[in-house]
């Protein structure tokens, strides 16, 4: 039986890094690296709120104590769906010349909203119905924008890479966000997404490579200053 399960292990693990190497998106940790404090994003329903009745504070007790997870979207297909028209919209734009534009009338009327009319049945077995039906729930349920303003104490010299971990592959991947920005005056990023979970800004590990010098000297009684330089900066490490 050991016989016959290490080869097929093997196997599977040597698939899995040859489709990960073939995986741009997946994040090559050799170059890039995670900077802390990782992004933790998470959706939770509100705890029942203490209600104030007369000289009374009433409050519902959870003996559980634990946060409950929201769910959004409440359909998957409208993450996958937002995501492929993203990527559609954004190849069409790579490929279209403003003369090969087609002539659209702009003006449009809202679609209808066939949650309103039609039952579940209906909506799940009627492709053309299920296609209106996410249109409209798009509308409602629309990508969450998210914030992050890295700390001062965080150095970064370029736009760095955003990636989620994926916690069943453990790799960090470029992918469940689009429209990723980075201003370098505020230090703040911001992008759209779908997908909960833990995201991180990964810097390249060789961006001032190699460096262009080095020196220590002395301070005090165990103390040193450790001085690196750069092509694009100084830095200074005091060593106790």
């Amino acid at each position: 039986m050991f016989k016959e399960f290490f080869p097929l292990s093997k196997k599977f693990t040597a698939d899995l890094i040859l489709e990960e190497l073939a995986d741009e998106s997946v994040i090559d940790l050799r170059s890039h690296w995670p900077v802390l404090p990782l992004i933790q994003v998470n959706l939770y329903n509100i705890p029942p709120q203490p209600k104030k009745v007369q000289e009374w504070t009433i409050m519902q007790v959870d003996d559980d104590n634990v946060l409950v997870r929201y769910p959004y979207p409440s359909d998957p297909m409208l993450a996958k769906r937002f995501y492929e028209e993203h990527a559609s919209s954004n190849k069409n734009k790579g490929t279209e010349t403003d003369s090969e534009k087609p002539k659209m009338d702009l003006k449009m009327e809202d679609p209808m909203d066939p949650s309103m009319t039609l039952d579940g049945t209906m909506i799940a077995n009627n492709p053309e119905v299920r296609k209106m039906f996410l249109a409209a729930a798009l509308k409602q349920e629309s990508a969450i924008v998210l914030k992050y303003k890295i700390p001062t104490d965080v150095y970064v010299t370029e736009k760095p890479l955003l990636a989620r971990w994926i916690e069943d592959r453990n790799h960090w991947k470029q992918e469940g966000f689009v429209d990723y920005e980075y201003a370098p005056d505020t230090r703040m990023i911001s992008f759209k997404t779908y997908d909960f979970g833990t995201y991180a800004l990964l810097n390249d590990r060789h961006a001032h490579m190699p460096f262009q010098s080095w020196r220590m000297r002395p301070k005090a009684v165990n103390n040193i200053l450790f001085t690196l330089n750069t092509q694009s900066f100084e830095i200074i490490f005091e060593i106790r």
